[in-house]
């Protein structure tokens, strides 16, 4: 056996491993299992665009397959987590065969920014969410008497 088949076998039992665990996650949540429908379900962090505005601090994340029904956008004190699971988790495959079933990524949010003033919205498997700065870290011009 040469190195790109021994490669090839490693990376197949891999997938079929995370298979196997995958399966036995979806079984439990089926049964009642404590984190209802995203028990068990394989999570990978969605590619994220920031930006930033005198007023805002803007996300762009790519959430394809994901329906608004599949979307929790959460704050915590001073901590924002997006969760999204695909609708389509049967719909397009990788060249390994496996999809993941959604998305999760969490930012902490720094005391510029106000966790009460944010906006989101998903269009066309892309949601944008602006976080609007807090008063005290926004410029403001001085006026010289």
């Amino acid at each position: 056996m040469n190195a790109l088949e021994t490669i090839k076998r490693g990376l197949s039992d891999l997938v079929a491993e995370a298979k196997r665990r995958l399966a036995r996650g979806r079984s439990s949540a089926a049964s009642g299992g404590a984190e209802g429908r995203d028990a068990g379900a394989f999570l990978v962090r969605p590619n994220v665009d920031v930006y930033e505005t005198p007023e805002h601090v803007v996300l762009f994340v790519d959430l394809p397959g994901v329906k608004r029904s599949g979307l929790r956008v959460e704050t915590y004190h001073d901590r924002i987590e997006i969760k999204a699971l695909r609708d389509d988790r049967n719909a397009a495959r990788s060249m390994s065969g496996f999809v993941p079933d959604g998305y999760r990524v969490a930012y902490r949010l720094d005391a510029t920014l106000d966790p009460e003033r944010i906006d989101a919205e998903l269009r066309d498997g892309v949601l944008r969410v602006m976080i609007g700065r807090a008063d005290a870290a926004k410029p403001r011009r001085i006026e010289v008497k």
